[in-house]
């Protein structure tokens, strides 16, 4: 994330998503459940994201807040409602990824009396989107359904990388050391295509934008089509982060540009939902279907 803009946007988009999924976890018969008789339902928990989101671009889209009208009433079904919630997520990205500098400083008044800019008021909708989403999470938990997973420990992440640095290849990407890198090829070292915590050294090395190592780590053997427990490709995860240069090492050294992973996503796909448009280009160029 190169900009205020892609921050903002990878917030609110990323959070949303988690609400949407977690809704359509919840079974039809438990759409109104609550745990208590004041918690909040899946289906009142949902309308609320969806009332704020138009509120809130509302006030974005139109500073005179006597020109605003309430919010219309939320979709009947649940299915409805979450793809409202979804073309507000693609409207808000619109919006935010259009905002200036200058924009950003620009004055708002929350229902007529609360002074705020519309940084803070883009920061109101992600921290409402955020606190909606962990509501939800518990009560997924409750039900118990899918869609909630307990954050884990900081050390359970700690140990992953222990773990990686134990590998001579992976220690060297995640150190940036491109000395060690080159020495544990030349010696042999067999771990080149050795997935540790679902991460090899070429996919770290595309994580950590370093095209140098995974020129280096293609030529001494790297499998340019090698995927993630997901069926990602590292062509995907490329695509993903919008590391153009990359890419255009991959392709070359024969990555499957039309390569598909469980969700049936191809890198090219993948280039155009995060609007990585030099990576669009560059996979259309190369006859990416």
């Amino acid at each position: 994330m190169k900009t205020e803009n892609d921050a903002y946007s990878y917030l609110l988009s990323s959070s949303l998503n988690e609400v949407i999924q977690r809704l359509r976890a919840i079974p039809g018969e438990k759409w109104e459940w609550a745990p208590a008789p004041d918690a909040p339902s899946a289906k009142i928990i949902g309308e609320l994201v969806l009332a704020w989101l138009v509120c809130d671009r509302q006030h974005l889209c139109e500073p005179d807040t006597t020109l605003h009208t309430p919010v219309a009433a939320s979709p009947a079904t649940a299915d409805a409602l979450c793809g409202a919630l979804e073309a507000e997520r693609s409207a808000w990205c619109e919006i935010i990824a259009a905002l200036t500098p200058e924009q950003f400083g620009e004055k708002r008044y929350h229902f007529g009396s609360w002074p705020l800019n519309v940084r803070e008021l883009v920061a109101h909708i992600i921290q409402l989107v955020i606190y909606n989403s962990g509501q939800l999470s518990s009560l997924c938990f409750a039900l118990p359904v899918g869609g909630a997973n307990p954050v884990p420990h900081p050390n359970h992440h700690y140990y992953i990388q222990n773990e990686q640095l134990a590998h001579p290849l992976h220690a060297a990407v995640l150190k940036s050391d491109m000395r060690a890198l080159r020495d544990a090829l030349v010696s042999g070292d067999p771990g080149v295509n050795l997935s540790v915590a679902n991460e090899t050294p070429l996919s770290l090395g595309i994580i950590r934008n370093s095209p140098e190592m995974v020129s280096v780590l293609l030529e001494h053997g790297a499998d340019c089509n090698q995927k993630s427990a997901q069926g990602d490709t590292v062509l995907m995860n490329a695509a993903y982060f919008g590391r153009t240069e990359i890419v255009n090492i991959l392709i070359e050294h024969g990555a499957d540009v039309d390569a598909r992973n469980e969700s049936n996503e191809s890198a090219l796909e993948v280039a155009r939902e995060g609007k990585h448009i030099a990576v669009v280009a560059l996979l259309v160029g190369t006859g990416a279907n």
